[in-house]
């Protein structure tokens, strides 16, 4: 992701945007299980504070995509099911 791009999704989304970047970007295993779990639970706080409101649409399309992409990295990188 282009850094720009990043930097401003951290500032829409500064609740839980670092600790989901922390984990995509992590390349040790070891800690990779841990900052995945970080950034799941974050997310997961905001997405239940947020509601379902259209003034967050673009906020749960975000982090719907970001939930996915951490399953990948635990289904992938760490061989979960």
């Amino acid at each position: 992701m282009a850094k720009s791009l990043s930097v401003s999704l951290a500032q829409r989304f500064p609740t839980w945007w670092n600790k989901y970047e922390a984990a995509v970007h992590e390349i040790r295993s070891r800690r990779l299980f841990a900052c995945i779990e970080i950034a799941e639970s974050t997310i997961l706080v905001r997405r239940d504070a947020i509601g379902r409101g259209a003034v967050h649409r673009t906020e749960r399309r975000y982090i719907a995509h970001a939930l996915v992409l951490l399953a990948l990295l635990k289904k992938y990188r760490l061989g979960f099911g």
